[in-house]
Parts: C-alpha cells; sequence; structure tokens
C-alpha cells in the first residue's frame, strides 16, 4: 500500500503546469488576486520547480516590502540581488529571468474568469496529498485509529476551502450542514463568562462568538471598553484559542500589564511584587509561556494616519506567517479600537468621518467571513451616551446601540452588540451592566449585571458573580443587591417593572 499510493501522490495533481503559469501571470499583474493568493498557494504546489521559484520571490518581495511592485523591472532587480544574496552563480539568475519570461506570456492562454473555480480544486487537491501523506505514514506506523481520524479531519478540511469566496454554493450534501453547525459551536470563542454566552446564544456550549461573525462592544470614554476586551481575551486565552490582539492607543507595556494581572487575578502593585519573587516570577513565566506566548500575537499600530488598508496587508501576513508556524489561523481577532484607522478612499480629505468608519468596520466584518474567526471590536459612544451614563442626562436608561458615535453602517452589519453601563455607584461597587443591543441568535434587550475586579483589570469572568433582566431599566442603586440575591438567575420582572 505504501509504495503505491506514495507513486501515485508524486505525479501531478489537477491545475496543469500551462495553467500554473498563467496563474502566476495574472497575480503578478493583478494586486488584488496577489493578496488573495499569498496566504493560500504555497510553492510546493506547483509542479514545475522553476515556478516554485518565481511564486517564492514574488511572496519574499510582497512579504519583505508589504507592497506590490510596479514595474517587472522593479520585481526582477529585488529578486536577482536575493539570488545573489545567497549565493547563485549567474546560469541561474538566467534561467530565473528566462523562467519569469515564461510565465508572464501565460495569460494569452488561459482567461482568469475559468480559473478562478479551478484554483480550488488545486487547494484541495493539495490538502488532499497533506492528509493522505500523514494518513499513510501513521497507518504504515501500525496507528490505524490515528490514520484514520487524519482522513475524517481531512475532509471537513478539505470540505471548507475556497479560494474564491463568491463561488456558487451547492444544496448537495445538506445532510452535513447540521454537523458542521455543530462543529462551529463547539469551535467558538467565549466571550469572558459562561452565562453571558448562553445568553449571548442558548445553545452555546464552549463559547457564543462563533466564527465568521462580528461583536461590537459600544461605550463612552473611559467606561471600561479596554479592561472588557482584556477580560475576553484572557479567557480565550485560558481556553488555548489563539489571539491575534491590536491596539491603536494607551502604552503597549501598560496594555501588556492589564492583561497579566487580568490573568493571574493580581493588581498592579501585586504583579510587580511578584516580579521581584524569583519564585513566584518563575510560576508566572511559566503560564505566560503555556497560555500568552503560544497562544497570543499583540501588536500596538499606534501610528498616525494608520489606514485600515495597511492594516488588511499586515493582518494577511501574520495570518500566513501564523499558518506556517502552527498550521492554522487565529480564533479571535480583537481591535481596540478600529475609530483610529483611516482609509485610503479618503486621503483627500473629501471623506465624512462617519463614512470612513463604515469602511473601516466593514474590514472587520469581512475578516471575520474571510478567516473564518471571530471580531471582537470596539466602538465609541456619543456625547448623549457619555451623558447617560454618569446620570448627567434626564434619560434614565441603559445604552443602546443608537448612541454610537458618527457611523451607524457598522451597527447594521455587526453579529452582536454590547453596551457597557457603568455610573459612578457601579464603579465604586466593581459593578457594570452590559447590555445585549443585537443579537442574531438570542433576544434582545437583555441586561447582564457582572461583578469584577476592576483594580485587577477584571471586567467580567468564569466564577465571579452575574445575573441579568429584561429592560433598558438602570436599576441604578439596586444592582449591588441583586448580585447578591439574584446571582446566576434572572431578576424577576416585578422587581423591575416600576423602574
Amino acid at each position: 500500500m505504501s509504495d503505491n499510493t506514495s507513486s501515485q501522490l508524486s505525479k501531478t495533481l489537477p491545475f496543469s503546469e500551462d495553467r500554473q503559469r498563467a496563474f502566476l501571470a495574472y497575480c503578478f499583474n493583478d494586486r488584488m488576486l496577489m493578496l488573495q493568493s499569498v496566504q493560500r498557494i504555497l510553492p510546493t504546489y506547483f509542479s514545475h520547480p522553476s515556478d516554485a521559484k518565481v511564486w517564492s520571490s514574488m511572496l519574499k518581495y510582497y512579504r519583505t516590502r508589504v507592497q506590490f511592485w510596479t514595474s517587472k523591472e522593479e520585481f526582477l532587480d529585488f529578486a536577482l540581488s536575493d539570488m545573489i544574496s545567497l549565493g547563485a552563480d549567474n546560469k541561474e539568475r538566467t534561467s530565473f529571468e528566462k523562467r519569469l519570461a515564461l510565465c508572464l506570456s501565460g495569460t494569452g492562454i488561459f482567461s482568469l474568469g475559468p480559473m478562478l473555480p479551478e484554483l480550488t480544486e488545486w487547494l484541495r487537491a493539495m490538502e488532499y496529498k497533506k492528509y493522505m501523506s500523514e494518513s499513510i505514514d501513521l497507518y504504515n506506523k501500525e496507528r490505524v485509529s490515528d490514520a484514520l481520524s487524519v482522513v475524517r479531519s481531512g475532509i471537513r478540511a478539505i470540505d471548507q476551502i475556497r479560494f474564491v469566496e463568491e463561488e456558487e454554493e451547492s444544496f448537495d450534501n445538506w445532510a452535513t450542514w447540521t454537523d458542521r453547525s455543530a462543529g462551529e459551536m463547539e469551535g467558538a470563542c467565549t466571550f469572558g463568562h459562561p452565562k453571558i454566552d448562553e445568553l449571548i446564544n442558548p445553545l452555546a456550549t464552549s463559547g457564543a462568538l462563533l466564527r465568521g461573525d462580528t461583536t461590537l462592544v459600544l461605550a463612552p470614554s473611559n467606561v471600561g471598553k479596554t479592561t472588557v476586551l482584556i477580560s475576553a481575551i484572557a479567557a480565550n486565552l485560558l481556553n488555548r484559542k489563539d489571539v491575534l490582539w491590536i491596539s491603536h492607543e494607551d502604552r503597549p507595556d501598560r496594555l501588556k500589564t492589564k492583561l497579566i494581572c487580568c490573568m493571574a487575578n493580581m493588581t498592579e502593585d501585586e504583579f510587580r511584587h511578584a516580579a521581584a519573587d524569583p519564585h513566584k516570577r518563575a510560576g508566572i513565566d511559566g503560564w505566560m509561556t503555556r497560555y500568552i506566548r503560544r497562544h497570543l500575537v499583540y501588536v500596538p499600530l499606534n501610528k498616525a494616519g494608520y489606514n485600515v488598508e495597511e492594516l488588511d496587508v499586515f493582518i494577511r501576513r501574520r495570518v500566513q506567517e501564523r499558518i506556517v508556524e502552527t498550521g492554522k489561523s487565529f480564533d479571535l481577532l480583537v481591535d481596540d479600537y478600529p475609530a483610529k484607522l483611516y482609509t485610503e478612499k479618503g486621503s483627500k480629505g473629501h471623506m465624512q468621518i462617519r463614512h470612513i468608519q463604515e469602511i473601516v468596520y466593514g474590514y472587520f466584518v469581512a475578516w471575520a467571513l474571510e478567516h473564518k474567526w471571530h471580531s471582537l471590536v470596539a466602538i465609541q459612544g456619543n456625547r448623549t451616551a457619555s451623558k447617560i451614563n454618569r446620570r448627567q442626562s434626564s434619560e434614565n436608561r441603559l445604552l443602546t446601540p443608537e448612541d454610537v458615535s458618527e457611523a451607524w453602517g457598522p451597527i447594521t452589519t455587526a453579529t452582536n452588540i454590547f453596551t457597557i453601563n457603568r455610573d459612578n455607584e457601579s464603579m465604586q461597587n466593581n459593578l457594570m451592566t452590559l447590555a445585549l443591543g443585537k443579537s442574531r441568535s438570542s433576544v434582545t434587550g437583555m441586561a447582564i449585571v457582572c461583578k469584577g475586579d476592576w483594580a485587577k483589570s477584571i471586567s467580567h469572568g468564569k466564577g465571579l458573580p452575574v445575573t441579568w433582566y429584561q429592560g433598558t431599566s438602570t436599576m441604578s442603586g439596586k444592582l449591588q443587591k441583586f448580585i447578591e440575591s439574584h446571582e446566576g438567575r434572572c431578576i424577576e420582572r416585578q422587581f423591575i417593572v416600576h423602574e
């Protein structure tokens, strides 16, 4: 079995050598196709070694310079200089030039449109080869159960592969949809507390933040958006979920300290004392390796005028690096907060802020769908929201999605929307009310009262008290009593009807 199958796997798989060269030509001249391909197509997928070298050089240029070449000459100068630095002789460089010219002549043979669906088959064939090789290796080691497990997981993975997300969906194999939905639920991320997950999605098992969805956390300034996001990050790291965390304000050291304090259940003073104790420092360093270093990528992007298009290139590069390093992408993208970003489309200064923010937040929704992770992002409340939260308004209510600042577009495209409500009394009592203003899987209008430990950068978490009620009343002055009397259960209607 081993010899015959290995021989079969070494043969040329779907997507002919001519089509592969045409694909290289289209990528060379089409920035968007190149962006789509950077994290999907590996050099090992090419049948001819010279085509693999051309693609490797294209990838290296793009990842090194984080931009698209402006001419063939510019790219060739980079590629040949790189080859010289690696010790390539004149014959190898000449061969590379000839192969690049041959590749770039391929667009006249095949049209791009009909090729796009075939790219999916190419990707699936390569994944099939990988899983079958691994399964065969396990089988030859007499690990039959593991070999079968690899085949089963491979079938599920291959079924999900798409090169073009806009491909027509099939209604075949409809009976597998329910199995896939159950798998998505099992792989979901958590908002940070099992009861909150259950209220977001009653079918939640290990989390309610599903892949492909986006959750907005809305609040005015200095209410606790960052701490809420950090509490969610900590909970997912402890669940060994892979998280990409991006910040656009505040000092990185301060944010890293807040995350460590949250996970270690320490105040900043306690953390500093622990860092000075060799025994405690070793313990902290151990779990940091298990959870943070292994599962978190944190990148502060505080550059003024940073465009979401630049972030798109950055994220695609990080995803590719993660896949190469671990074999999989991220489970959760957290951004605090995207309103600091701009867009190239508004570079001439003629675009209103609300339109800029609609474009920026639209990227986070699209990334969640494309990369099959959950996007958890902060969004700012307006001035009215700030007054309501501080009880300086005649409106005695919780914040709603309508209290967003500037842009309405992000509200319409998000899957879930939470507003954070913390007046002075709540702050003194370590309380927060999360109002579920939008959900595609649960009843909205739910107010969830959470007890945290904000000195330790914990807004909510597993094992900490929660209670909840239906409505938009603030319940100001009674939250402490209810968190004690109704911990873990709903506050009955009669207690809030007159609020």
